[in-house]
Protein backbone atom coordinates (compact mmCIF):
# COMPACT_ATOMS: atom_id res chain seq x y z
CA UNK A 1 0.00 0.00 0.00
CA UNK A 2 1.17 3.78 -0.86
CA UNK A 3 2.71 5.21 2.71
CA UNK A 4 0.98 8.75 3.37
CA UNK A 5 3.70 11.00 5.63
CA UNK A 6 2.10 11.94 8.63
CA UNK A 7 2.92 14.54 11.77
CA UNK A 8 1.65 13.76 15.00
CA UNK A 9 3.11 13.98 18.64
CA UNK A 10 4.87 10.30 19.78
CA UNK A 11 3.62 8.23 22.11
CA UNK A 12 4.86 7.85 25.83
CA UNK A 13 6.24 4.20 25.31
CA UNK A 14 10.25 2.72 25.15
CA UNK A 15 9.70 1.02 21.72
CA UNK A 16 8.47 4.17 19.19
CA UNK A 17 8.25 7.43 22.00
CA UNK A 18 9.31 9.48 24.31
CA UNK A 19 10.76 7.29 27.01
CA UNK A 20 13.04 5.66 24.63
CA UNK A 21 14.26 8.98 22.89
CA UNK A 22 14.56 10.28 26.61
CA UNK A 23 16.87 6.95 27.84
CA UNK A 24 19.09 7.39 24.60
CA UNK A 25 19.60 11.42 25.71
CA UNK A 26 19.99 10.30 28.87
CA UNK A 27 23.03 8.13 28.29
CA UNK A 28 24.28 10.34 25.82
CA UNK A 29 24.15 13.40 29.07
CA UNK A 30 25.89 11.07 30.85
CA UNK A 31 29.36 10.98 28.82
CA UNK A 32 28.79 14.52 27.08
CA UNK A 33 27.43 16.27 29.70
CA UNK A 34 25.95 18.51 27.52
CA UNK A 35 23.27 20.47 29.34
CA UNK A 36 20.68 20.78 26.25
CA UNK A 37 21.34 17.12 26.41
CA UNK A 38 20.10 16.64 29.74
CA UNK A 39 17.21 18.99 29.59
CA UNK A 40 15.50 17.41 26.54
CA UNK A 41 16.36 14.17 27.90
CA UNK A 42 14.35 15.30 31.29
CA UNK A 43 11.63 16.78 29.12
CA UNK A 44 11.11 13.82 27.46
CA UNK A 45 10.58 11.65 30.11
CA UNK A 46 7.98 13.80 31.77
CA UNK A 47 6.04 13.69 29.00
CA UNK A 48 5.94 10.16 28.71
CA UNK A 49 5.20 9.88 32.67
CA UNK A 50 2.65 12.38 32.39
CA UNK A 51 0.67 9.97 29.87
CA UNK A 52 1.50 6.88 31.69
CA UNK A 53 -0.48 8.79 34.54
CA UNK A 54 -3.14 9.85 32.60
CA UNK A 55 -6.24 8.27 33.87
CA UNK A 56 -8.11 8.59 30.18
CA UNK A 57 -5.17 7.00 28.56
CA UNK A 58 -5.20 3.36 26.98
CA UNK A 59 -1.42 2.24 27.74
CA UNK A 60 -0.22 -1.23 28.36
CA UNK A 61 1.58 -2.46 31.63
CA UNK A 62 4.34 -4.06 29.12
CA UNK A 63 7.92 -3.59 29.35
CA UNK A 64 8.45 -2.34 25.51
CA UNK A 65 5.14 -1.04 24.77
CA UNK A 66 4.17 -0.23 27.81
CA UNK A 67 3.81 1.57 31.43
CA UNK A 68 6.78 -0.35 32.97
CA UNK A 69 9.45 0.56 30.41
CA UNK A 70 8.34 4.16 31.26
CA UNK A 71 8.91 3.27 35.11
CA UNK A 72 12.24 1.78 33.96
CA UNK A 73 13.70 4.72 31.54
CA UNK A 74 12.65 6.92 33.92
CA UNK A 75 14.85 6.00 37.15
CA UNK A 76 17.72 5.37 34.89
CA UNK A 77 16.81 9.02 33.49
CA UNK A 78 16.56 10.24 36.82
CA UNK A 79 19.96 8.99 37.80
CA UNK A 80 22.01 9.66 34.84
CA UNK A 81 20.92 13.01 35.32
CA UNK A 82 21.13 13.40 39.34
CA UNK A 83 16.80 13.84 39.71
CA UNK A 84 15.81 11.91 42.78
CA UNK A 85 12.18 13.08 41.55
CA UNK A 86 12.02 11.09 38.38
CA UNK A 87 13.58 8.21 40.06
CA UNK A 88 10.69 8.47 42.69
CA UNK A 89 8.26 8.53 39.98
CA UNK A 90 9.51 5.94 38.51
CA UNK A 91 9.32 3.86 40.95
CA UNK A 92 5.86 4.59 41.47
CA UNK A 93 4.58 3.70 38.23
CA UNK A 94 6.49 0.44 38.65
CA UNK A 95 4.48 -0.74 41.79
CA UNK A 96 1.13 0.14 40.45
CA UNK A 97 1.94 -1.38 36.91
CA UNK A 98 2.99 -4.32 39.14
CA UNK A 99 -0.50 -4.25 41.02
CA UNK A 100 -2.46 -3.83 37.52
CA UNK A 101 -1.48 -6.91 35.54
CA UNK A 102 -3.90 -9.63 36.07
CA UNK A 103 -4.46 -12.68 34.52
CA UNK A 104 -4.97 -12.24 30.89
CA UNK A 105 -1.87 -10.30 30.42
CA UNK A 106 -0.16 -11.57 27.48
CA UNK A 107 3.10 -13.50 28.14
CA UNK A 108 6.07 -12.01 25.60
CA UNK A 109 8.94 -9.84 26.21
CA UNK A 110 7.81 -7.12 24.03
CA UNK A 111 4.25 -6.47 25.73
CA UNK A 112 3.79 -9.60 28.62
CA UNK A 113 5.07 -11.51 31.52
CA UNK A 114 8.42 -11.75 30.04
CA UNK A 115 9.28 -8.61 29.08
CA UNK A 116 8.87 -7.00 32.81
CA UNK A 117 10.12 -9.32 35.16
CA UNK A 118 13.50 -8.35 34.96
CA UNK A 119 13.23 -4.56 35.12
CA UNK A 120 10.54 -4.91 37.66
CA UNK A 121 12.66 -7.25 39.80
CA UNK A 122 15.62 -4.45 39.26
CA UNK A 123 13.53 -1.93 40.48
CA UNK A 124 12.75 -3.91 43.07
CA UNK A 125 15.50 -3.57 44.44
CA UNK A 126 16.40 -0.15 44.05
CA UNK A 127 13.48 0.50 45.87
CA UNK A 128 14.09 -2.02 48.66
CA UNK A 129 10.09 -3.12 47.70
CA UNK A 130 9.44 -6.77 48.53
CA UNK A 131 5.98 -6.53 47.76
CA UNK A 132 7.16 -5.36 44.24
CA UNK A 133 9.54 -8.49 44.24
CA UNK A 134 7.01 -10.70 45.44
CA UNK A 135 4.15 -9.90 42.64
CA UNK A 136 6.98 -9.84 39.76
CA UNK A 137 7.93 -13.61 40.89
CA UNK A 138 4.00 -13.89 40.90
CA UNK A 139 4.31 -12.65 37.29
CA UNK A 140 6.66 -15.11 36.20
CA UNK A 141 5.08 -18.35 37.86
CA UNK A 142 2.36 -17.30 35.42
CA UNK A 143 4.67 -17.79 32.41
CA UNK A 144 5.20 -21.87 33.96
CA UNK A 145 1.58 -22.51 35.20
CA UNK A 146 0.42 -21.30 31.17
CA UNK A 147 3.35 -23.31 29.58
CA UNK A 148 2.58 -26.19 27.44
CA UNK A 149 5.26 -29.11 28.54
CA UNK A 150 6.16 -32.30 26.66
CA UNK A 151 8.75 -34.12 26.50
CA UNK A 152 11.08 -31.74 28.50
CA UNK A 153 10.47 -29.26 26.12
CA UNK A 154 8.11 -26.10 27.48
CA UNK A 155 6.43 -23.55 24.95
CA UNK A 156 3.35 -21.09 24.54
CA UNK A 157 0.54 -20.69 22.58
CA UNK A 158 0.53 -18.13 20.46
CA UNK A 159 -2.68 -16.68 21.15
CA UNK A 160 -1.64 -16.44 24.67
CA UNK A 161 2.45 -15.30 24.66
CA UNK A 162 1.82 -12.94 21.85
CA UNK A 163 -1.70 -12.52 20.37
CA UNK A 164 -4.00 -13.60 17.77
CA UNK A 165 -2.49 -13.88 14.36
CA UNK A 166 1.39 -15.44 14.32
CA UNK A 167 -0.58 -18.90 13.65
CA UNK A 168 -0.91 -22.38 15.61
CA UNK A 169 3.28 -23.48 16.21
CA UNK A 170 4.66 -21.91 19.32
CA UNK A 171 7.08 -19.24 18.27
CA UNK A 172 11.26 -19.32 18.73
CA UNK A 173 12.88 -16.26 19.18
CA UNK A 174 13.51 -13.13 21.52
CA UNK A 175 10.77 -10.80 21.45
CA UNK A 176 7.78 -13.22 20.84
CA UNK A 177 8.92 -16.91 21.31
CA UNK A 178 10.69 -19.16 23.51
CA UNK A 179 13.86 -17.74 24.18
CA UNK A 180 12.49 -14.45 25.69
CA UNK A 181 10.22 -16.34 28.16
CA UNK A 182 12.48 -18.83 28.85
CA UNK A 183 14.79 -16.39 30.26
CA UNK A 184 12.27 -14.72 32.17
CA UNK A 185 11.65 -17.92 34.11
CA UNK A 186 15.63 -18.02 34.17
CA UNK A 187 16.07 -14.79 35.35
CA UNK A 188 13.77 -14.75 37.88
CA UNK A 189 14.70 -18.13 39.30
CA UNK A 190 18.24 -17.40 39.84
CA UNK A 191 16.91 -14.16 41.63
CA UNK A 192 15.29 -16.23 43.89
CA UNK A 193 16.74 -19.29 44.22
CA UNK A 194 14.05 -21.01 42.65
CA UNK A 195 14.68 -24.22 40.56
CA UNK A 196 11.59 -24.67 39.33
CA UNK A 197 11.77 -21.71 36.91
CA UNK A 198 15.38 -21.96 36.32
CA UNK A 199 14.22 -25.82 34.66
CA UNK A 200 11.66 -24.32 32.71
CA UNK A 201 13.90 -22.16 31.05
CA UNK A 202 15.79 -24.32 30.52
CA UNK A 203 13.06 -26.36 29.15
CA UNK A 204 12.15 -23.84 26.86
CA UNK A 205 15.98 -23.55 25.65
CA UNK A 206 15.54 -27.10 24.74
CA UNK A 207 11.91 -26.91 22.26
CA UNK A 208 14.22 -23.99 20.73
CA UNK A 209 17.31 -26.36 19.61
CA UNK A 210 14.92 -29.10 18.27
CA UNK A 211 13.86 -27.03 16.46
CA UNK A 212 17.02 -25.56 14.63
CA UNK A 213 17.93 -25.51 11.40
CA UNK A 214 21.52 -27.05 10.33
CA UNK A 215 21.13 -26.01 6.61
CA UNK A 216 20.24 -22.61 7.16
CA UNK A 217 22.31 -22.36 10.82
CA UNK A 218 19.33 -20.87 12.02
CA UNK A 219 16.49 -20.84 13.92
CA UNK A 220 13.03 -20.87 11.81
CA UNK A 221 10.67 -17.70 12.13
CA UNK A 222 7.90 -19.55 12.58
CA UNK A 223 5.21 -16.84 11.97
CA UNK A 224 2.50 -17.87 9.47
CA UNK A 225 2.56 -14.23 8.02
CA UNK A 226 0.26 -14.37 4.49
CA UNK A 227 -0.56 -11.68 2.26
CA UNK A 228 -3.85 -11.11 0.21
CA UNK A 229 -3.43 -12.55 -2.33
CA UNK A 230 -1.77 -16.18 -1.22
CA UNK A 231 -3.71 -19.35 -0.97
CA UNK A 232 -4.96 -19.86 2.13
CA UNK A 233 -5.05 -23.89 1.84
CA UNK A 234 -0.99 -23.57 0.52
CA UNK A 235 1.49 -24.47 3.40
CA UNK A 236 3.58 -22.29 4.65
CA UNK A 237 6.78 -21.71 4.26
CA UNK A 238 9.66 -21.62 6.42
CA UNK A 239 11.44 -18.20 6.89
CA UNK A 240 14.20 -17.44 8.65
CA UNK A 241 15.50 -13.76 10.18
CA UNK A 242 18.51 -12.90 12.03
CA UNK A 243 17.61 -9.89 14.32
CA UNK A 244 16.99 -8.88 17.98
CA UNK A 245 13.24 -9.78 17.45
CA UNK A 246 13.33 -13.48 15.70
CA UNK A 247 16.44 -15.39 14.91
CA UNK A 248 19.73 -15.95 16.16
CA UNK A 249 20.81 -12.48 17.31
CA UNK A 250 17.99 -12.49 19.77
CA UNK A 251 18.45 -16.27 20.86
CA UNK A 252 22.23 -15.16 21.36
CA UNK A 253 21.38 -12.68 23.54
CA UNK A 254 19.19 -15.16 25.56
CA UNK A 255 21.77 -17.97 26.04
CA UNK A 256 24.74 -15.78 26.85
CA UNK A 257 22.75 -13.89 29.63
CA UNK A 258 21.35 -18.00 30.67
CA UNK A 259 25.07 -18.50 30.78
CA UNK A 260 26.01 -15.70 32.88
CA UNK A 261 23.30 -16.15 35.44
CA UNK A 262 23.92 -20.14 35.68
CA UNK A 263 27.65 -21.23 35.29
CA UNK A 264 26.74 -25.07 36.31
CA UNK A 265 24.59 -25.35 33.49
CA UNK A 266 27.42 -23.77 30.71
CA UNK A 267 27.96 -27.11 28.77
CA UNK A 268 24.12 -27.06 28.50
CA UNK A 269 23.96 -23.84 26.75
CA UNK A 270 27.23 -23.84 25.03
CA UNK A 271 25.97 -25.45 21.59
CA UNK A 272 23.22 -22.98 21.34
CA UNK A 273 25.32 -20.13 22.33
CA UNK A 274 27.86 -20.70 19.92
CA UNK A 275 25.85 -21.66 16.78
CA UNK A 276 23.91 -18.05 17.46
CA UNK A 277 27.29 -16.26 17.59
CA UNK A 278 28.64 -18.01 14.56
CA UNK A 279 25.18 -16.97 12.73
CA UNK A 280 25.37 -13.66 13.94
CA UNK A 281 28.48 -12.18 12.87
CA UNK A 282 28.31 -13.63 9.43
CA UNK A 283 25.36 -12.05 9.19
CA UNK A 284 26.56 -8.67 10.27
CA UNK A 285 29.75 -8.77 7.98
CA UNK A 286 27.45 -9.15 5.20
CA UNK A 287 25.21 -6.46 5.37
CA UNK A 288 25.26 -4.05 2.98
CA UNK A 289 25.86 -0.23 4.12
CA UNK A 290 22.03 1.10 3.51
CA UNK A 291 20.61 -1.59 5.58
CA UNK A 292 17.89 -0.52 8.50
CA UNK A 293 20.85 0.24 11.07
CA UNK A 294 18.16 0.38 14.13
CA UNK A 295 17.45 -2.15 17.05
CA UNK A 296 14.38 -4.41 17.11
CA UNK A 297 14.76 -5.72 13.49
CA UNK A 298 17.97 -3.83 12.13
CA UNK A 299 21.79 -3.79 11.95
CA UNK A 300 22.08 -2.36 15.82
CA UNK A 301 20.11 -5.18 17.42
CA UNK A 302 22.51 -7.63 15.58
CA UNK A 303 25.76 -5.75 16.61
CA UNK A 304 24.26 -5.79 20.20
CA UNK A 305 24.57 -9.70 20.45
CA UNK A 306 28.33 -9.42 19.71
CA UNK A 307 28.77 -6.37 22.23
CA UNK A 308 26.83 -8.64 25.21
CA UNK A 309 29.17 -11.58 23.48
CA UNK A 310 32.62 -9.61 25.12
CA UNK A 311 30.33 -8.61 28.13
CA UNK A 312 29.83 -12.50 29.50
CA UNK A 313 32.61 -14.54 27.40
CA UNK A 314 35.85 -11.75 27.71
CA UNK A 315 36.57 -11.50 24.18
CA UNK A 316 37.12 -8.33 23.20
CA UNK A 317 37.24 -9.52 19.66
CA UNK A 318 33.49 -9.43 18.89
CA UNK A 319 33.22 -5.83 20.04
CA UNK A 320 36.33 -4.90 17.69
CA UNK A 321 34.58 -5.99 15.39
CA UNK A 322 31.52 -4.15 15.96
CA UNK A 323 33.43 -0.80 16.17
CA UNK A 324 34.92 -1.73 13.07
CA UNK A 325 31.73 -2.16 11.20
CA UNK A 326 30.39 1.58 12.97
CA UNK A 327 33.43 3.50 12.12
CA UNK A 328 33.16 2.46 8.90
CA UNK A 329 29.27 3.60 8.11
CA UNK A 330 30.02 6.93 9.82
CA UNK A 331 33.37 7.84 7.54
CA UNK A 332 31.13 6.98 4.76
CA UNK A 333 28.21 8.19 5.81
CA UNK A 334 27.27 12.08 4.74
CA UNK A 335 26.59 14.64 7.78
CA UNK A 336 23.14 15.87 6.25
CA UNK A 337 21.95 12.25 4.86
CA UNK A 338 19.70 10.70 6.71
CA UNK A 339 20.79 6.49 8.62
CA UNK A 340 18.10 4.12 7.43
CA UNK A 341 15.29 2.92 9.81
CA UNK A 342 13.34 -0.20 10.45
CA UNK A 343 9.65 1.80 9.63
CA UNK A 344 7.65 1.18 6.43
CA UNK A 345 9.29 4.12 5.03
CA UNK A 346 12.81 3.22 5.84
CA UNK A 347 13.84 6.67 7.01
CA UNK A 348 13.35 9.43 9.76
CA UNK A 349 12.27 7.61 12.61
CA UNK A 350 13.40 9.18 16.12
CA UNK A 351 12.34 6.19 18.34
CA UNK A 352 14.36 3.90 20.21
CA UNK A 353 13.80 0.11 18.38
CA UNK A 354 12.91 1.32 14.97
CA UNK A 355 14.81 4.77 14.58
CA UNK A 356 17.33 7.30 15.48
CA UNK A 357 17.50 7.16 19.21
CA UNK A 358 18.22 3.45 18.88
CA UNK A 359 20.81 3.83 16.40
CA UNK A 360 22.64 6.57 17.96
CA UNK A 361 22.43 4.00 21.74
CA UNK A 362 23.78 1.47 19.67
CA UNK A 363 26.99 4.01 19.06
CA UNK A 364 26.95 4.73 22.89
CA UNK A 365 27.27 0.77 23.27
CA UNK A 366 30.23 0.27 20.73
CA UNK A 367 31.68 2.94 22.66
CA UNK A 368 31.95 1.46 25.89
CA UNK A 369 29.68 -1.64 26.46
CA UNK A 370 30.48 -1.57 30.13
CA UNK A 371 28.68 1.71 31.24
CA UNK A 372 26.02 2.23 28.82
CA UNK A 373 23.84 -0.76 29.50
CA UNK A 374 22.16 -3.11 27.23
CA UNK A 375 18.09 -1.74 26.01
CA UNK A 376 17.79 -5.00 24.41
CA UNK A 377 18.19 -7.50 27.20
CA UNK A 378 17.83 -6.33 31.03
CA UNK A 379 19.19 -7.71 33.79
CA UNK A 380 17.82 -8.00 37.10
CA UNK A 381 20.84 -6.74 39.05
CA UNK A 382 20.87 -3.59 40.45
CA UNK A 383 23.41 -0.47 39.10
CA UNK A 384 22.49 2.51 40.85
CA UNK A 385 25.16 4.53 39.38
CA UNK A 386 25.81 6.32 36.32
Amino acid sequence: MPLTPMVMALGPDLYAGTAGIGLFLAELFAKTRLEEVGMTARGAIQHALWKANDPHGDLREGFYNGSVGIAYAATRVGILTDDERLVNAGIRLASRAASSRGNSNLLDVMSGNAGVVAPLLRLASLAGDQRLQERTIALAEELATTASKADGAWSWENDRACGPGAGPTPLCGFAHGASGIGLALIETGAHSSRHDLIEGGLAAFAYEDRLYDREHENWPDLRELRSQSDDPRAPVQARFMIAWCHGAAGIGLARLRASRLLPEHGATLQLGTERAINATLKYLQALPEDVDASPCHGRAGVAETLLYTTEVLGNPSYTEKVVKMWNLLVGAHEPDAPWPCGVASGRNSPSLMLGYAGIGYGLLRAVDPYSTPSVLVIDAELVRSA
